[in-house]
């Protein structure tokens, strides 16, 4: 501890005038008459190594030896003390002061190495928090900025969906023909009812993303899928057939309703998107073990494999701008893997596409199970010996 300011001058005004008074009294008494009192001569010089430093260890150490020196040739004067008696009274408190102030020193060094050390440590630490800080600054600007980005993508996607349903709907409700013709009529009130179906997909879809759970029943998929029917058919133009294959028997799922039916129809647009002039959707069920699984096939242009490995990603599409949103097989993958399952592309080629659901049955908990390649490449082959077409219209 080194003091400072006036505490600094108060300790060597002490210490030079213990010296001083110290030199005057070897001087006059001598050192050997004073050889008891030895000891208490070092208090100032430890006094200066705790309270001023090295320097004034050394300066202090310097004072007591011409001190000693002092009383040695008081001894010489007065006593009449020979040479060898005189070196000897000043050799041992002479090294006695040496060995002090040399402790002292490395005491002192170490205590300052100490401080440094510590003094460097916390400037590391004040260096570390700064950039802890400033990293958690950058990472909370990266979050609102992927935030905003994704309510950008999002905001854009949905307003050009939304605006080319309008168009088509304003564009056939002022068609000056449907005055004049019934059948072009009949056609304009078909263009804006398939319009206005897509937008209340978009608006599911928007509703699911940032829903909150809803009640899980369980019910069987295979009467869902057939309930879903009409809504699969409407989705797709008259060109395009639409088939089930539902094998006979109970397949109990226990989920969210309404979120099978949706993770269904998304999968099912984007399966019309894949086909817009003519194909064939297909929709198939069956029970593997303890396993539901649904199958979901069309005969679209398919999928490269880098397409296939972000096809969940959100927000992530391959449509044209204006079209498509990227929420749709989020929503699907959000909604399977709550209710347990996994939902996966089995197949995808120049001929279709072959996304696989697999969710357990009800009552079991069980993990899917590995292979199912059998049951794609079953509903992809549009057997119509088991399939049921679903009638246009």
């Amino acid at each position: 501890m080194k003091l400072r300011g006036y505490p600094r001058l108060v300790a060597i005004f002490l210490i030079t005038a213990s010296m001083l008074f110290i030199g005057a009294s070897y001087w006059h008494y001598g050192l050997k008459a004073q050889a008891f009192l030895q000891l208490s001569h070092m208090i100032p010089l430890l006094f200066a190594g705790l309270m001023l430093g090295r320097r004034a260890v050394w300066l202090t150490a310097a004072a007591s030896i011409g001190a000693i020196l002092l009383g040695t040739t008081a001894d010489f004067r007065h006593a009449g003390a020979g040479l060898s008696e005189s070196l000897t009274n000043l050799t041992q408190p002479a090294l006695a002061c040496l060995i002090i102030a040399l402790i002292l020193d490395r005491l002192i060094a170490k205590s300052n190495h100490a401080d440094q050390r510590s003094r460097d440590l916390d400037l590391v630490c004040d260096e570390l928090e700064t950039e802890i800080r400033a990293k958690e600054q950058k990472q909370a600007q990266l979050i609102h900025s992927q935030k905003m980005d994704a309510l950008g993508q999002l905001a854009g996607g949905i307003a050009h969906d939304f605006n080319n349903l309008l168009s088509v709907i304003l564009g056939y409700a002022t068609d000056p023909l449907n005055v004049i013709k019934s059948e072009q009529a009949m056609d304009s009130l078909d263009a804006i009812e398939k319009a206005a179906r897509r937008g209340g997909e978009v608006t599911r879809r928007l509703l699911s993303l940032s829903r909150t759970p809803g009640p899980v029943t369980t019910f069987d998929a295979g009467e869902a899928l057939r309930e879903l029917a009409p809504l699969l058919r409407s989705l797709f133009n008259k060109r395009t057939r639409v088939l089930l294959d539902i094998p006979a028997g109970a397949f109990p799922l226990h989920m969210d309703r309404h979120e099978f039916d949706l993770a269904i129809l998304n999968i099912a647009s984007n399966a019309r998107d894949a086909m817009p002039d003519e194909g064939v959707f297909k929709a198939a069920i069956d029970k593997l073990g303890t396993q539901v699984v649904v199958v979901l096939t069309d005969t679209g242009h398919g999928m490269p494999s880098e397409v296939r490995e972000r096809i969940f990603e959100p927000f992530y599409t391959t449509k044209p701008e204006g079209i498509g949103t990227g929420i749709g097989m989020a929503v699907v993958y959000q909604s399977i893997t709550e209710a347990g399952g996994t939902v996966r592309v089995a197949n995808s080629d120049g001929n279709g596409t072959a996304i696989l659901i697999e969710l357990p049955e009800a009552g079991q908990d069980n993990p899917p199970i590995a292979g199912n390649e059998g049951l794609a490449a079953h509903a992809s082959s549009g057997d119509a010996a088991q399939a049921i077409v679903v009638p246009a219209g």
